[in-house]
């Protein structure tokens, strides 16, 4: 096949290249709230937001979901006063639980959450300005900033790409594969968030590797059994498998667990002990936790403590395989180790007596 590759730089030119495997990885570009004004100055991107020269003294963000959260959060910390505003969910992506939770933490970080509103327009004030106005309840609302973040999602970047030259099949703007990450047309495959499956990097890197293989003439299905999700919010979110409503939904009999911060003694140490570490378990016949079916931590590098969870979902490794696993001292990860503990015999540091916790 022929492929004309994009000019992406000035000064560039076309050039044709023939191969007989084609991977398409071209991403997805940011959907801008569909409202007037969202094309005004001041009004950028996650992109934008990234290239910006000066900070701003206030910033409204517009979509609360993960990275309009993380952003919140991020510029809370400098010292900019932040307005996160959401149409309908604060944090869909995150364990309902966790994402509860974090949501007072948020706040009391200086950022001010408005969620369940409508949004009517973008507009520049007399003093230079940007205004958001919306509605909640019926009511007319608005918040001003120096700078606006639109934060409403991607979508798969498809278009220009010249697809119907080789017949290639589209839904819905996305490239649908089959576990293969093959295409409808042999030889061609896709990865990444071009594909639509999960928006993530670390997804598209692993289908990269997947893709290669089978290009290259193995036959390797993508097993998305045990995919990561990181917040990196302070303190961060990450969760893994099945949530509580998942497993409720799916009809599954599970039991839960939980381990907090608060009394393990790496967080305390690193004055870091806001949340918790959450693990579903499949409930065994004698009420006892079994196969690990999902992990949801909120907390000191949740980011990175969620790779041995990860691995247990991947493995199909049970709670009393991870309890029984010996844990460094004094770590975050012992977090994790109680958690599991407490599927069984109970946690070591942390019980529930007369309906209270202890």
């Amino acid at each position: 096949m022929r492929v004309t590759p994009g000019i992406y730089h000035p000064g560039t030119q076309a050039a044709e290249v023939t191969a007989g495997r084609l991977i398409i990885a071209t991403g997805s570009l940011p959907v801008p709230v569909p409202i007037p004004g969202h094309d005004l100055p001041g009004v950028v991107n996650a992109r934008g937001l990234l290239n910006i020269r000066a900070q701003p003294r206030d910033l409204v963000i517009i979509g609360a979901s993960v990275v309009g959260v993380e952003f919140a959060s991020i510029f809370a910390a400098l010292g900019t006063r932040v307005t996160l505003l959401g149409r309908r969910t604060f944090l869909k992506d995150a364990e309902e639980q966790l994402a509860r939770r974090f949501r007072p933490l948020l706040a009391r970080q200086g950022v001010r959450i408005e969620i369940g509103l409508e949004f009517r327009q973008i507009v520049q004030t007399d003093d230079g300005r940007l205004r958001v106005e919306y509605e909640r309840a019926g009511r007319a609302q608005a918040a001003e900033a120096d700078l606006v973040l639109s934060s409403t999602g991607h979508a798969p970047y498809t278009t220009e790409l010249g697809l119907e030259n080789i017949g290639l099949a589209t839904e819905q703007g996305r490239i649908p594969v089959n576990e293969y990450l093959e295409t409808s047309v042999p030889g061609v495959y896709a990865i990444g968030d071009v594909t639509g499956i999960y928006m993530l990097a670390h997804v598209a890197s692993h289908q990269g590797i997947v893709a290669v293989r089978n290009a290259l003439g193995r036959r390797e299905a993508m097993d998305y059994r045990a995919v990561p999700n990181c917040i990196y919010t302070v303190p961060e979110i990450a969760g893994v498998g099945l949530t509580d409503r998942q497993a409720r939904e799916a009809g599954i009999d599970y039991v839960t667990s939980r381990f907090p911060f608060s009394i393990n003694g790496r967080a305390l140490g690193m004055g870091a002990t806001e949340g918790q570490v959450r693990m579903i378990c499949e409930r065994l016949p004698d009420g006892r936790g079994g196969r690990v079916l999902g992990v949801h931590i909120m907390g000191p590098r949740a980011s990175d403590l969620i790779a041995e969870a990860t691995l247990a979902i991947q493995l199909g490794a049970t709670a009393e395989d991870i309890a029984r696993t010996i844990h460094q001292h004094p770590t975050l990860p012992e977090a994790l180790m109680e958690a599991a503990m407490d599927m069984g015999e109970g946690a070591i540091h942390y019980r529930k007596v007369a309906g209270r916790e202890a």
